[in-house]
């Protein structure tokens, strides 16, 4: 299992370097700016793996409760969404550059499709696993967060858009982050809003971009404006829904806390009662 996962991580770095070095000898970029993303993708991509590895008691069919001994498909995509971050970082970053404009939106479109085609293929073939779930919401929440730095850096974003973006965010990995370090962490699952959320702003992204390379004629401003008010709006509505999910699984964990304090409560009176007699 290491070895196989070990593999596909080589070869999408790899692949990863051999663009990143195709775009450095046309672009003539600053070598120590190019070192410093081939370290950060080096170091991404070997952190992807150890996490894998210590994640791997979740690799197992969900429907079936078979134990996986390799990535499935649906796994493989997912996985090359989370390890091309630190390549969207770098495209990112030199966007004024000639024809980057193109790469970059081509890029990023491609790489939120496969945040749909991941999920079809899972259900079709019955791949439904935990650690692509795990995966999946990871990879998500990774890309909204890095590809929101930067195009509120570069002035893509409103700054009302970018707070409510780093508060979504926030809310969910403090979240998930205290009740992980309690015992008591939350199980990965998909809701309708959450769902909603991802799709809208992966959408607006793509848009944003356009507008930003491509559509700079004024009369296009209200619509863009009214696109970022609708996502807002999305957004901040289904945050709710994750407050909901965090306070029903802080009355499950006191129920349960409760729970075993009266069973050992009741294990020591009973074995008090045997003393005496």
């Amino acid at each position: 299992m290491e070895r196989k996962t070990a593999k596909i991580l080589f070869i999408y770095t790899v692949i990863e370097t051999t663009f990143l070095f195709i775009l450095y000898e046309i672009y003539a970029i600053h070598i120590n700016s190019f070192l410093a993303f081939l370290i950060t993708l080096f170091l991404w991509n070997t952190l992807i793996f150890f996490f894998l590895l210590t994640y791997r008691k979740e690799f197992y069919n969900i429907s079936t409760q078979e134990p996986m001994h390799e990535l499935n498909l649906a796994n493989k995509i997912t996985l090359i969404r989370i390890s091309f971050l630190p390549v969207i970082a770098f495209l990112l970053r030199y966007n004024s550059l000639p024809y980057m404009d193109i790469i970059l939106t081509v890029s990023l479109i491609l790489i939120f499709v496969t945040d749909f085609v991941d999920g079809k293929i899972a259900r079709w073939y019955k791949q439904e696993t935990k650690i692509g779930k795990m995966l999946d919401s990871m990879s998500d929440y990774a890309l909204i967060g890095l590809v929101s730095v930067i195009y509120y850096q570069n002035n893509i974003l409103p700054t009302w858009f970018f707070i409510l973006i780093l508060a979504r965010l926030s809310l969910q990995t403090l979240g998930m982050c205290i009740y992980t370090l309690i015992d008591h962490p939350m199980q990965v699952q998909s809701t309708i809003g959450g769902k909603i959320t991802i799709a809208s702003v992966m959408l607006l992204y793509v848009v944003e971009l356009l507008r930003f390379f491509f559509l700079k004629n004024s009369r296009f401003i209200p619509i863009f404006l009214f696109a970022e008010y609708c996502v807002g709006v999305l957004v901040f509505i289904f945050m709710f829904e994750k407050i909901y999910l965090f306070l029903q699984h802080q009355k499950n964990y006191v129920s349960q806390k409760k729970r075993r304090t009266n069973e050992q409560s009741y294990t020591c009176n009973t074995d008090k009662k045997d003393r005496q007699e």
